[in-house]
């Protein structure tokens, strides 16, 4: 099973991002600050790491992310903000984020892009060419996947009611 920890210091935010990845089958981890996001980095081996571009305890998510490959993550990495400025997306593209999404994130992109673009692992340097909405191909999207993704929800419905 893939791996992922999503660092947000807002709970919600969190739970969005996660719920998406254990419906597409990966075991999610969260952390509310760089303080946690350190610890279960060097703890746990990740696949992907999903950060926002503000973390408390680090001077951003991007710089979070520097830090953590640094550190010898081999991760893929991705920046989640809800202001996608040029100033934030070059951060993550120096970070060697995969992309920068804005908030909320789409259920879909998210799903294909972490598919398609986590089979290989990251290279040594870290670097990766920075995926946007408009670069993304058709190829990137799965036509079915909001169907998938719906079953996959129906079929959590009744536990998550039940809880």
């Amino acid at each position: 099973m893939l791996t992922a920890l999503v660092i947000d210091p807002f709970p919600a935010a969190r739970q969005q991002v996660t719920g998406l990845l254990e419906l597409a089958g990966w075991g999610v981890h969260e952390a509310a600050d760089a303080e946690d996001a350190r610890w279960l980095s060097s703890a746990v081996a990740l696949d992907l790491v999903v950060t926002s571009a503000t973390v408390p305890g680090a001077a951003d998510g991007p710089g979070l992310l520097t830090e953590l490959r640094r550190a010898g993550s081999t991760a893929h990495f991705l920046v989640v903000t809800t202001d996608p400025t040029d100033e934030v997306r070059a951060a993550a593209a120096a970070a060697g984020a995969l992309a920068c999404l804005a908030a909320p994130v789409d259920a879909r992109l998210l799903v294909d892009l972490v598919r398609s673009r986590t089979a290989a692992p990251a290279d040594e340097a870290g670097a990766h060419d920075l995926v946007d909405v408009e670069d993304l191909h058709d190829a990137d999207l799965d036509a079915d996947l909001q169907d998938r993704l719906q079953a996959m929800y129906a079929d959590a419905l009744p536990t998550r009611l039940s809880a």
